[in-house]
């Protein structure tokens, strides 16, 4: 079954602009290859930071493709993808609509097979009504790097109502206009990440014995403070999701996912009375706890408690966040509670993906970023502890899918916990050590590589290194990096 297809996931929580993009290029439907173009640029628009509708009545009563906001800006998009270049009929058409929204707006007009010198004039001498032409060269610039979108457009805009010019990249009849450069980006999707077992086949994730806890492993902690200046700048904004609004732990992620911040390395622990289940990747977070009943009745679980707690830390513009979820246990699967906390390097000076995030999921409270008032990132140098670590698996990057190295890389390990259930009690206290008692209700760890190596190609042993750690207002993140000899 296909993951849009199970219940609980979210349909477009995967799509990817240039995987959608490639799929276009082989339909041969021009209708359905206009719709397709119009799921790529509504993806990229969204991993701007747009706050974007699709098939939007605000040019009533002719339908518009897209409608995208950002901050102040509206833009009214409109995608073409026919044999011949746009035309006049095609930019009146989008004029029209433009004058009966009720909200100033900008015209977007998309066409792969670019636009008639007639179009483009009709442009530059209209700028009262500005349209902004994209070209199939930008399609594909952007579709390779969304984070380009709205740079490029702003370009434009300046470009027609200061100096009346019409820019857009030419197509292989000339009929574009002005070039710009139209180099294809390196796809910034980072690798999808799988757990291998001993035997070397992939698992969505590693049960263990566990309990509930306040801790996280992550593979990755980004340090906010990070700037050679000394002390710190950083700062913290906590999020309670309005959990009745969400609805489930996917529809908050989707969210997330939309402006680039749910990537396949965030590290994960969903958390029984008696059970835990780690992994790596929020869709395959989302995944678990869609398959809760597998879960449930998989040798070993235990006894049940009435709800289960995800906490996900993953990285964001500029630092990382931690998401804790309370779900229920029951059949409805309801979302009990959800907050998010953000670690940031400061406070952004564009804080629109923040303010579209929060408007989209809804907050309880009032969202207010606040300082830090000491160093976010706290290290532990290991000496002899504790010792060679037992491996039970491995977290390996796919195949060629960084699009540098040919054959999957082992990026990470679940091991052992040597301060797990088996080990001494830990002392309490909140100063440094304490992260070993967070951990201590977890019979597995997920622990980052310091040095990545080839699936296969392993040494014969691996020791911790260090320990990186963090407190959030709500989850413990530990990351532990561990190398060979």
């Amino acid at each position: 079954m296909n993951r849009a297809d199970r219940p609980g996931v979210p349909p477009r929580f995967q799509d990817r602009p240039a995987v959608l993009y490639e799929r276009s290029l082989e339909e041969k439907d021009p209708a359905r290859r206009g719709l397709m173009l119009e799921s790529v640029l509504a993806r990229c628009f969204e991993l701007a930071h747009y706050s974007v509708t699709a098939d939007a009545q605000a040019g009533a009563p002719r339908q518009t493709d897209l409608l995208a906001r950002y901050g102040p800006t509206t833009l009214l998009v409109e995608c073409k993808w026919r044999t011949k270049a746009a035309d006049m009929e095609v930019l009146d058409g989008l004029w029209a609509r433009m004058g009966r929204t009720q909200v100033t707006v900008v015209g977007v007009l998309v066409s792969m097979s670019g636009f008639t010198s007639t179009v483009r004039e009709a442009v530059a001498g209209r700028r009262k009504d500005a349209v902004l032409l994209l070209g199939r060269a930008e399609v594909e610039r952007v579709v390779h790097d969304p984070r380009e979108l709205r740079g490029l457009l702003e370009r434009k805009l300046r470009a027609l109502l200061d100096d009346a010019e019409v820019h857009v990249s030419p197509t292989a009849d000339g009929t574009g206009g002005r070039a710009v450069d139209a180099e294809r980006m390196p796809d910034p999707e980072e690798a999808v990440l799988s757990i291998l077992a001993d035997d070397g086949t992939p698992v969505p994730f590693v049960s263990c014995v566990g309990s509930y806890t306040s801790h996280v492993n992550a593979l990755e902690l980004p340090d906010p403070d990070w700037s050679g200046a000394g002390g710190t700048t950083s700062i913290a904004l906590d999020l309670l999701i309005d959990a009745p609004r969400s609805t489930s732990v996917g529809n908050v992620l989707e969210e997330f996912h939309k402006v680039g911040w749910a990537s396949p390395r965030a590290a994960w622990v969903l958390q029984q009375a008696e059970r835990q289940w780690q992994g790596v990747g929020a869709m395959t977070a989302v995944e678990a706890l869609a398959g809760w009943q597998g879960r449930y009745e998989a040798p070993g679980c235990g006894r049940l408690h009435h709800s289960e707690v995800l906490n996900l830390v993953d990285s964001c513009e500029g630092g990382f966040y931690a998401l804790q979820a309370v779900v229920s246990a029951e059949p409805s699967r309801a979302l009990l509670r959800c907050s998010v906390n953000f670690c940031l390097s400061g406070v952004p000076l564009d804080p629109e993906p923040v303010r579209h995030l929060v408007e989209r999921l809804g907050t309880v409270t009032p969202a207010s970023f606040r300082p830090y008032s000491r160093a976010v990132v706290r290290t532990e140098l290991f000496e002899d502890e504790p010792g060679t670590l037992s491996v039970v698996g491995l977290v390996a990057t796919q195949p060629g899918a960084d699009g540098e190295e040919p054959e999957a890389s082992v990026v990470g390990l679940v091991v052992e916990n040597p301060w797990g259930p088996a080990a001494p009690a830990q002392p309490r206290g909140t100063g440094p050590g304490e992260w070993r008692r967070s951990l201590s209700r977890s019979e597995h760890v997920l622990v980052g590589l310091g040095s990545h190596h080839p699936v296969g190609a392993g040494p014969d042993s691996y020791t911790l290194r260090r320990c990186e750690e963090t407190w959030t207002s709500e989850v413990h993140v530990v990351r532990l990096v561990a190398d060979w000899p």
